[in-house]
């Protein structure tokens, strides 16, 4: 009896390892920074490190895909004699099925119209084949479904890859397990190797060779990999940091250009074979790149550089990266302020596929050029379209048509970026940060923090926001139910909902300033005393605020 309780003890603790594992941010970053003085997308990913790498500063590299194997292994092992010794409970999905949330890379099928496939930060692939009017997931049982990088077959639209872990210059993102290869549109998957890389940004095959692929490696193991035989074997052939983008002439084998965060631009004239020296840039202090060729132009391409936390800059090529150009500088693209970046976080360019003067560019906001940003007048700004944006693409057969995705899910517009609707029916990605408090008098109702989709609940028979921002904690009130305390990150802009009528107010009076607690503090309420407690460097409580 005590082997059988043992085994089953060993047996559920690998399965909940693997599940935490299974959220955890890979370290790309020093875990022992302040609080104060980090940026907002890196405070948020070294909680969630944090509490799942205790009581040890840095979680091992391959621990998941270790208790994935541990795993594995105990639940198919019948010989051992081994029971489960009670039913699992039956889970469903309880939503949000519209609100969204982080999608790092969308890829579009080359002939059917409106078929279309994104990667999230931590759901896994999913596809739509109405141009987002319905999303369904496709990729849910794989060691990692982190998914930094798609990529399509142009030449076989059945073949995908997915480049598991996601990119985020400077912060700590989601681990990943290597590249996976579906040759049936993603009703599988198998694993083609590079699980030692930490995460992908970018990935490409070539329209012109099925054989030929590219993948952007980036965190543990980065650089530019290759492969000749439609990913069956990988070489690296460039290894000067972490790649943040890849961009390749799609009439042209050998002509092939890469962004290397914090260094610069690199071009390859033999296919990704050798590279030659860095490029001259027109810009200092560079942090994350993005770029792309223009695809009916090759000669031009646009980056998008990361000043390091002072602007953006679009600098511009038209001797096939060469030689550049400074464009258009704002403070504003990776900043609401003006005086912070995001820009190692969310950072993406894109261009039209048949008018290489149309450019979009993403960050905390997005940007559109008609004229090849020639006059700096002419970038417009959308505040339609949720922050913090990390991808788009146009669609090829409709060429107006352009998809983007950002923390709150995909946006989709038909007139090139100049309108925007979101297109999150589905799209069940949304990243709760704390707990859920849950309603005692009625079961079903929760209420829960969220990343950069505020605190959100499904009180009125549908997931709804009562505040905004990056939600924490949320507690329910002992005494009346129709009453919510929520927090805002940080523990910043403690508040009282009353979702009765609506209203609310901060409860924040009489902390310090200082006083701060980790990106999602603890949040609670004492229900025999209806005492709520906040978890900040000292503990605080109050009588209702």
């Amino acid at each position: 009896m005590k082997t059988l309780v043992y085994q089953y003890m060993k047996r559920h603790i690998l399965l909940y390892i693997a599940t935490i594992f299974s959220m955890v941010g890979f370290l790309n970053a020093q875990p022992n920074v302040d609080v104060v003085t980090e940026s907002k997308p890196e405070s948020r990913a070294r909680f969630f490190y944090e509490q799942r790498a205790f009581p040890f500063d840095k979680i091992p590299e391959g621990a998941l895909l270790k208790a994935r194997e541990e795993q594995k292994h105990y639940y198919n092992s019948k010989k051992n004699g081994s029971q489960i010794l009670a039913q699992q409970p039956l889970w469903r999905q309880a939503g949000p099925e519209a609100v969204g949330g982080r999608t790092r890379s969308i890829v579009h099928h080359p002939t059917k119209d409106d078929l279309l496939y994104v990667g999230t930060a931590n759901g896994g692939v999913w596809k739509s084949t109405d141009g987002g009017g319905r999303w369904v997931p496709i990729m849910d049982f794989e060691n990692s479904i982190s998914v930094g990088a798609l990529a399509i077959d142009n030449s076989n639209p059945e073949v995908l890859f997915a480049g598991t872990g996601e990119y985020a210059s400077g912060h700590y993102g989601y681990s990943g397990a290597g590249i996976f290869k579906s040759t049936d549109a993603g009703i599988s998957w198998k694993s083609v190797g590079l699980a030692n890389v930490g995460g992908f940004s970018k990935m490409y095959v070539h329209p012109q060779n099925s054989e030929l692929v590219f993948a952007g490696a980036v965190s543990s193991n980065a650089g530019v990999y290759k492969s000749s035989n439609g990913g069956a074997s990988w070489r690296r052939t460039l290894s000067n940091g972490n790649v943040s983008d890849i961009t390749i002439n799609p009439t042209d084998q050998t002509n092939i250009l890469v962004a290397v965060s914090n260094v610069g631009i690199f071009r390859s004239t033999d296919g990704g074979e050798t590279w030659g020296t860095k490029v001259k840039l027109p810009v200092t202090s560079i942090g994350r790149i993005s770029l792309q060729m223009a695809p009916s132009d090759p000669n031009t391409v646009y980056a998008l550089v990361d000043r390091q936390g002072t602007s953006g800059s679009v600098i511009r090529s038209k001797d096939n990266g060469i030689t550049w150009q400074l464009m258009f500088t704002d403070a504003n693209i990776f900043s609401f302020q003006g005086n912070s970046s995001q820009g190692g976080y969310d950072n993406f360019i894109t261009v039209h596929p048949t008018n290489p003067k149309i450019v979009l560019i993403g960050g905390v906001n997005l940007f559109r050029s008609d004229d090849e940003g020639v006059d700096g007048h002419s970038w417009g700004y959308f505040m339609s379209v949720h922050p913090d944006m990390h991808c788009g693409f146009f669609n090829p057969i409709h060429p107006n048509v352009l998809y983007v995705g950002c923390d709150g899910g995909m946006n989709r517009s038909d007139d090139a970026g100049e309108t925007w609707s979101v297109i999150n029916s589905g799209l069940a990605v949304t990243q709760f940060h704390g707990n859920f408090a849950m309603d005692q008098t009625k079961p079903k109702v929760m209420y829960g923090g969220t990343q950069d989709n505020g605190t959100i609940s499904n009180s009125s028979n549908r997931w709804g926001e009562y505040l905004g921002g990056d939600g924490g904690f949320a507690a329910l009130d002992s005494k009346n139910s129709n009453i919510i305390y929520a927090e805002t990150q940080s523990a910043g802009d403690l508040t009282r909902i009353d979702i009765k009528n609506g209203s609310s107010t901060k409860i924040s009076s009489g902390i310090p300033s200082n006083d701060n607690g980790i990106w999602a503090a603890p949040l609670v309420v004492d229900p025999s005393t209806n005492t709520l407690f906040s978890g900040r460097r000292t503990l605080r409580f109050y009588n209702q605020g």
